[in-house]
């Protein structure tokens, strides 16, 4: 069973127990289930978990259950009864009954695998949205579950909103098959997987109270993340560029549906919301805004007063991540953190009040949390630089902090670690930016003081379609606090950076990315802030996946490597991954990939797939590698780096290798024991073999 209880301030208001005949664990992934979402007057509560597993016990049959009559006969076969041999038999039945007891010999059949949305959701059942009525105390599914579709994402409409009838409730649906990908019969994972289908619903809650679901028409593949403004009017994000390309990620695009004067649940218009660079096929300049680069809306993004239709938003704008405001009814989006532009501060958007405070918070490399809020009057805009920071207890960042004599000795340490921190952001030229259309990229030097070149760590993102943003990382703040430089490259496919430079990547992987990085280690090596000699690789997945290409393709540029479930042979991982997809529109690109794209694997497609990548240069490599692989990853299943780490000990002049597995962990390895661990042995090899002073 599960638990709900409504806190207020310090103490439990309400408590109900839901029983597990009616759903499983509560799911706040971030995606399907965000928290919870609360109706107009507080009195419902709507919220995503999963739905109830299968009666087995009526499927599927009771094994080890014959004991009791074969014990328990008392006749021979001609049905004679001896009462010495049955009173003999008697005591044997009553002994042997209470060892099967104990023992538990009787079981119950597993039945027909279920299957589930892959990484991260392993033995989950899907989702399904349920509401908490606070006044009965009762808790009712949404609507009723379809076994081929999952739900999630639910927001209540506003009395009034949407031509929509008081208590209703906007949601998402996803297919559990693929209607990009047919050819695929299986499931295919969802974590980052901005490339699956999926619209939006309405209904009304509760048997007897409303027609049926409604789908809102949209015209579109991908439409999630509702929300509504104070107008009536809801705002959507579609990743309409994900579905139409076969990538993971793609550049969200924001939509507006109008409201209609009909009580019908249905919108007068669906309209998209465009601005400079929206859709752009060439690449972007430098202070253009990227795109609507956020995975979903805030709860409440609208901002309090004016005409209604401004939304604030926390987007990926190149290398930084910045909050702006966009004004939906006149298509204009507006920068309100400061831009910052001499220094390395992200911002984020914390949440508004309904009195007109707007808080934000900053974070950087050396600065783990600030706080900022502004009051924007009625009618008012938002002004860049008029923020004022607030005081946090236990926020600060380390050059403000004051310290005294009875400050821990452990908070003067990392106080003193954080000030030495600086960053400097760069815009790198590609080497073939004569043949393609997007001519530079980003990358990130983040060191512990300058002045002197320093033993350094190229770290190339996972994805591909991701990015590294100025922000602080625990990781990576460790590892220039032990001495080292930590390169972080946006290469080319990045988010952030618009729709030309992302789509320009697909078929070309483990060759423009690898040449960004190295040409974004070219950079700072030419300008004096990394000692060649001390040159060293650490990476994740796609990361991994660079990090083994560029110690095959240069073994002379780096003296070790440690990857995290990194990808190192697409050919092996399209047979055991959850998202095979991504190994062919990685492969071949987009138009080639999706007419490939099939369960049923060709000769082709595992050749071209090795050649993509990096085994195929296994035997080149000189550095040592130190593997670390999470047992329960269903993304690169271990098995791949398992039998590069085989491949690489047959060369002729095998490196030394390890490999170490956490068997409790997923591919991001995350767990806080995997992630203390991982980072202290990451030092460890790297001191071991030369990079960085050894004192470990």
């Amino acid at each position: 069973s599960v638990v709900l209880q409504v806190w207020n301030q310090a103490s439990v208001e309400f408590e109900v127990v839901v029983p597990e005949k009616l759903h499983g664990n509560v799911i706040n992934d971030g995606w399907f289930g965000n928290r919870a979402s609360w109706s107009v007057g507080e009195r419902k509560v709507a919220y995503v978990a999963e739905r109830p597993k299968g009666r087995r016990s009526n499927l599927t049959p009771e094994w080890g259950n014959g004991w009791e009559k074969q014990l328990r006969g008392d006749t021979d076969r001609n049905g004679h009864s001896d009462r010495s041999d049955r009173n003999d038999r008697n005591d044997r039945n009553e002994k042997d009954e209470n060892e099967a007891k104990a023992k538990g010999k009787t079981w119950r059949g597993v039945g027909e695998f279920d299957e589930d949305w892959g990484e991260a959701n392993t033995g989950k059942q899907a989702p399904a949205v349920y509401v908490l009525d606070l006044t009965s105390g009762t808790v009712e599914v949404a609507v009723e579950p379809s076994p081929d579709k999952s739900y999630g994402q639910p927001v209540w409409v506003p009395d009034g909103g949407a031509g929509s009838a008081a208590g209703q409730l906007a949601y998402v649906q996803w297919d559990h098959s693929s209607s990009i990908f047919p050819r695929m019969t299986s499931r295919l994972g969802i974590v980052y997987c901005f490339n699956r289908p999926c619209e939006i619903m309405i209904c009304s809650p509760g048997s007897g109270s409303g027609p049926g679901p409604k789908k809102v028409e949209t015209g579109l593949r991908s439409a999630f993340s509702p929300r509504f403004l104070p107008c009536g009017d809801m705002v959507f994000l579609s990743q309409e560029n994900a579905v139409r390309s076969g990538t993971h990620s793609a550049t969200p695009e924001l939509f507006v549906a109008r409201a209609g004067s009909s009580r019908s649940g249905t919108f007068d218009s669906v309209e998209p919301f465009t601005y400079v660079g929206d859709g752009a096929s060439a690449p972007l300049p430098s202070d253009a805004f990227p795109g609507m680069y956020a995975t979903v809306l805030p709860d409440s993004p609208a901002m309090h007063g004016g005409n209604g239709q401004t939304l604030l938003a926390t987007v990926q704008w190149r290398s930084k991540t910045a909050v702006v405001a966009i004004d939906v009814s006149r298509n204009r989006v507006t920068r309100v953190s400061p831009e910052d532009t001499e220094g390395s501060r992200s911002w984020s958007h914390l949440g508004s009040s309904s009195n007109g405070f707007v808080m934000i918070q900053a974070s950087a490399p050396s600065i783990p949390c600030e706080v900022y809020v502004q009051y924007v009057a009625d009618g008012q805009q938002i002004e860049a630089n008029g923020w004022k920071r607030i005081h946090v207890p236990g926020v600060t960042s380390p050059t403000a902090e004051v310290l005294s004599e009875e400050t821990p000795w452990w908070r003067l340490s990392v106080n003193k670690a954080l000030c030495q921190v600086e960053t400097r952001v760069a815009t790198i030229d590609a080497f073939d930016a004569d043949t393609n259309p997007v001519k530079s990229f980003e990358a990130t030097l983040i060191s512990a003081g300058s002045g002197t070149r320093r033993p350094t760590l190229l770290v190339p993102h996972g994805g591909p379609h991701t990015a590294y943003s100025t922000q602080f990382i625990p990781s990576i703040s460790f590892l220039v606090s032990c001495g080292y430089n930590v390169l972080t490259v946006n290469y080319r496919g990045s988010t952030g950076f618009g729709e030309a430079s992302l789509q320009s990547l697909p078929g070309n992987i483990g060759t423009a990315d690898v040449r960004d990085c190295m040409s974004a280690l070219n950079h700072f090596i030419d300008v004096g802030s990394v000692d060649p000699d001390q040159v060293a690789v650490v990476g994740g997945s796609h990361g991994g996946f660079l990090s083994a290409h560029l110690i095959g393709q240069y073994p002379e540029v780096f003296k070790a490597a440690v990857m995290r479930n990194p990808v190192c042979n697409i050919s092996l991982m399209v047979h055991l991954s959850d998202i095979p997809d991504w190994c062919y529109i990685e492969t071949f690109g987009s138009e080639e990939g999706f007419a490939r794209a099939q369960t049923r694997n060709t000769r082709e497609d595992m050749i071209a797939m090795e050649l993509k990548s990096p085994v195929q240069y296994v035997d080149d490599v000189t550095a040592p590698v130190l593997m670390m692989l999470g047992a329960c990853d269903r993304r690169v299943p271990m098995d791949d780096g398992k039998r590069y780490i085989a491949r690489l000990k047959q060369s002729d002049h095998a490196p030394e290798t390890r490999i170490i597995v956490f068997d409790k962990d997923e591919h991001g390895l995350v767990r806080p024991q995997t992630d203390y661990e991982q980072w202290i042995t990451c030092v460890w090899w790297l001191r071991r073999h030369g990079c960085g002073v050894y004192d470990v």
